[in-house]
């Protein structure tokens, strides 16, 4: 009930539905309000908006109980949003009219919005956002340090697949005791596993796991030499407190640490030779 009541909430979810719905829509749909109102006599329109309004009050049961909630989940909404626009094209066109002969041009009212609409439909559309800053960040890495003809081996704590596509390298998820991880629980130490080991019941089938941070060093070593990279979602000196706190010796070179775009540190690893 709180949350329903919550100011910030309702802003999120206003800018989430704004973003997914494309500004030409709600243009059009200012001026169709004269056509919905005769529209509302017919059944099949009712039937229409009792579908909108039933998917976005399930849109809204889902953010406000508290789960994991992103723009793409609203997409379906601009669909309907543009059905019920529809109807202030022509209302638009009839009252842009007068004013376009003023300026004398070429071509109709209804064929400059036509264009209009799709300039600032296409631009909106085609302006690509990567919020997966990583994707980009950690294969650039990997390719740049990974010794030639060697296939890259990446341990990561990020549970995304795609790194490995885009490194042409093999993935395996690294999970730390007390960090959350949605898929393996770890009490003590760590656990490396395998994303084709496909875990069932927060259980999967171990590549490598120890209560001790200081074997993960050891452990790594089976999986390769310079050609494998450790990925880990914390600053470089946090992770190396880890092993000073337990007195193991780190054999990791740092490569890189960025913020992602939630603002959080992730930190790039390759393992070097031993001498």
């Amino acid at each position: 009930m709180q949350g329903l009541l919550s100011f910030k909430l309702w802003l999120i979810i206003t800018g989430k539905l704004f973003n997914a719905i494309f500004p030409t829509v709600f243009v059009l749909m200012l001026f169709s309000w004269k056509e919905l109102g005769n529209a509302w006599k017919k059944p099949s329109f009712r039937l229409l908006v009792v579908f909108a309004a039933c998917e976005l009050g399930s849109r809204l049961f889902i953010f406000f109980m508290g789960m994991l909630f992103q723009g793409r989940y609203l997409y379906s909404l601009s669909i309907l949003a543009c059905i019920l626009a529809g109807a202030g094209f022509f209302r638009l066109a009839e009252f842009a009219g007068p004013y376009l002969k003023k300026i004398r041009l070429p071509i109709s009212a209804a064929a400059l919005i036509l264009i209009v609409v799709f300039a600032v439909n296409a631009g909106k559309g085609l302006y690509s956002v990567n919020d997966k800053k990583y994707l980009q960040i950690i294969p650039e890495l990997v390719k740049m340090n990974c010794p030639p003809g060697a296939r890259p081996v990446i341990v990561t704590e990020l549970n995304d697949v795609r790194m490995g596509y885009y490194a042409k390298a093999e993935v395996m998820i690294l999970t730390f005791a007390g960090r959350p991880d949605k898929n393996v629980s770890v009490k003590k130490g760590w656990y490396i596993w395998k994303p084709e080991s496909r875990p069932v019941e927060k259980k999967a089938l171990p590549a490598a796991k120890s209560e001790e941070i200081g074997d993960l060093c050891q452990a790594l070593s089976r999986f390769g030499g310079e050609n494998l990279f450790v990925i880990v979602r914390m600053e470089d000196q946090e992770f190396k407190d880890m092993f000073a706190a337990g007195g193991a010796e780190f054999n990791l070179k740092h490569l890189k640490t960025f913020k992602d775009d939630k603002r959080k540190p992730i930190s790039a690893y390759q393992a070097v030779r031993k001498q």
